[in-house]
């Protein structure tokens, strides 16, 4: 896909894949839709990528984690008069110790964050990707899709299940 002046959608932009997708992309001509918590982590690499690349980046700070968050940011890209043509699930946590050591609050957030949040995303913004000649979703797994996770069980059942739906979809 060529990526000039197209838009994309990252979660998890603050650190680590998203972060690294983020530069990649701009650097390839993408006009960038960073999300994550961190707001002052996300101007940071906003202000050094247009700086580098001139290239239009908007930072709009959001839990995905929390109930009703996907549709918040539907709501805040179509308020910004924003159009994605790509959207880059990528926004995920795990935990890593003995299935009972952790609380399930823990287990409820991951399961919004790596699935729920995910699927919603791509339900809200799949309407107006279909639309468009060339467009994308991109949704980050990890290789704890492919065998089961001895102390991240529900991490590892979380990336087995974007792998199967985002194959199905």
């Amino acid at each position: 896909m060529n990526f000039t002046n197209k838009t994309v959608l990252i979660t998890g932009a603050s650190s680590g894949i998203g972060k690294s997708f983020a530069y990649q992309l701009a650097a390839q001509g993408a006009h960038l839709i960073l999300v994550a918590r961190s707001l002052s982590v996300m101007e940071e690499i906003a202000a050094d990528i247009k700086a580098k690349h001139q290239r239009e980046v908007h930072v709009i700070q959001k839990d995905l984690s929390a109930v009703g968050s996907a549709a918040e940011l539907h709501q805040e890209v179509l308020a910004r008069s924003l159009s994605v043509d790509v959207l880059i699930n990528n926004a995920g946590f795990g935990k890593w110790g003995k299935f009972e050591s952790f609380a399930w609050d823990d287990y409820q957030r991951m399961n919004q964050l790596n699935t729920t949040s995910l699927v919603e995303l791509c339900y809200v913004f799949l309407e107006e990707l279909k639309a468009k000649p060339e467009a994308g979703i991109i949704n980050v797994g990890s290789t704890a899709s492919f065998i089961p996770v001895p102390y991240s069980s529900v991490y590892g059942a979380t990336k087995a299940f974007v792998l199967s739906f985002s194959e199905a979809l």
